[in-house]
């Protein structure tokens, strides 16, 4: 039985399901919480979000390659599927293996787990959204070999993904939403704080479409909507996990056990955050869905002390404050909408000359000058006689034809470098410098950038 729809990311080799295309709409917020499991049926659970006016709730579904038809907490589900219903609550199943190699420990792997996501959704009919195999996280060390937390950034990952749907030959697409956990560096940053490529957080989601437009266009897996442009299935954003830690309260510390984990906020900052979180992702047509993770703290301090409420059942100053932004917005754009337009060429090129006013000395040998890219780029760089115009100068940068008098290669990793010439004398006479950049992630992508002309040697030649 194939699932009604599938969010979130997508193994190519591990389903062959049919998805339909996800709604448009205004952005619907909600939580990523497996409280609702409890022993009252999760009926306090759906309260809370009812009262504060969350829709939507991510489930953690595991899957154990040693009993690959067992669903975990199956007799809990079932007796809160109906308290959800009841709410209006739309429930996400996130299912994936207990253990990060049992997808491929075993031929058979594969196959048994299609069928116990084939087994859930019978047994579940009323869930038709899943966020399967990996919930794109906001960074990564890209170091396959380190001794601990080796990890694939997400702009690296996203091509990986899409260099083995190519290879593939797949004719469906792989999502129709993308599953992506936008959490700061640490949770002092502030909601305008992001990541350094290729990493990315909520700052950076034009760095995911730029990621996922690289990999997939001219697929079948349609990219983000952009404006002017039409797809039968544009991809939409699913921020299924997202939170700031908070300090916890002096009078209660007894509740909680172990030691924190990492820096945390205050309560008034994680507030502010949420709130402005729900109107940044409402501004913004390519997010469907905003979850926080938690509702309610994890009483371990080595785990997750996000929620809008304490250990105590008492409720934070984000409580509040997302019920009055949700209440204030129904999930509408309350100012300019976000566009977005993918890049053709290098994201954010630029490179600084020096002065070149004045003629330089014939006697000078060191030549160099600044560039920077807002993405990892590899670069051809030449010094030429003036005259031929830019694009021409492209050409010859792209081929190495004609050589310029003195070139340089080299890669920018994503912020600013020096680019050095060999050591050596130019003859009286006027030069231009230029540089053409190719992206990392997609070589169809490139820029060129000249200078003005600049002579060496005395202005009466």
């Amino acid at each position: 039985m194939p699932l009604t729809r599938i969010s979130g990311f997508l193994c190519c080799t591990t389903l062959a399901l049919a998805l339909a295309g996800a709604a448009q709409g205004s952005l619907e917020v909600g939580v990523t919480e497996d409280a609702g499991k409890a022993s009252d049926g999760g009926a306090a659970f759906f309260a809370s979000l009812t009262d504060i006016g969350l829709t939507a709730n991510r489930v953690s579904i595991p899957w154990d390659a040693a009993n690959p038809t067992v669903i975990q907490s199956q007799a809990e589900i079932e007796s809160w599927i109906p308290q959800a219903q009841a709410a209006h609550t739309r429930i996400i199943f996130a299912v994936s293996p207990m253990n990060a190699r049992a997808m491929t420990s075993s031929p058979a792997a594969v196959p048994r787990f299609v069928e116990f996501v084939q087994h859930l959704a019978q047994t579940f009919p009323t869930v038709k959204d899943y966020v399967i195999g990996i919930g794109l996280s906001p960074r990564g060390n890209d170091l396959p070999n380190a001794k601990s937390n080796a990890s694939r950034s997400p702009v690296r990952f996203l091509r990986d993904l899409g260099v083995a749907y190519r290879a593939s030959k797949r004719t469906k697409p792989l999502m129709d939403e993308l599953a992506f956990h936008p959490y700061p560096s640490t949770s002092r940053d502030s909601v305008t704080t992001g990541y350094v490529w290729p990493n990315a957080g909520m700052p950076n989601l034009d760095r995911i479409k730029q990621a996922v437009w690289d990999a997939f266009h001219g697929t079948a897996q349609t990219p983000f909507a952009e404006p002017g442009k039409t797809f039968a299935k544009p991809l939409r954003f699913d921020l299924d996990e997202v939170g700031w830690q908070v300090g916890i309260l002096p009078a209660l510390a007894p509740l909680y056990s172990g030691a924190e984990n990492g820096p945390t906020t205050d309560e008034a900052t994680q507030a502010q955050i949420y709130g402005d979180l729900i109107k940044q992702a409402a501004c913004d047509p390519t997010v469907r869905l905003l979850n926080f993770f938690h509702l309610a703290d994890e009483l371990d301090l080595k785990t997750w002390q996000s929620g809008l409420i304490r250990g105590d059942g008492s409720h934070r100053p984000s409580y509040d404050a997302v019920k009055a932004m949700i209440a204030l917005t129904h999930g509408d754009c309350q100012a300019a909408i976000t566009p977005w337009v993918h890049a053709p060429g290098v994201v954010s090129p630029f490179a600084s000359w020096g002065s070149l006013s004045k003629p330089l000395k014939s006697k000078r040998s060191r030549w160099s000058f600044l560039a920077r890219a807002g993405e990892e780029a590899t670069f051809r760089a030449g010094i030429f006689k003036a005259g031929p115009a830019k694009a021409v100068l492209g050409r010859r940068l792209a081929t190495g034809r004609p050589k310029p008098v003195l070139r340089a290669t080299g890669t920018i990793k994503a912020k600013g470098r020096v680019v050095y010439f060999p050591i050596r004398k130019l003859k009286p006479g006027k030069y231009v410098y230029a540089i053409r950049m190719v992206s990392t992630m997609n070589p169809q992508r490139s820029t060129v950038l000249a200078s003005k002309t600049f002579r060496v040697g005395s202005s009466r030649r």
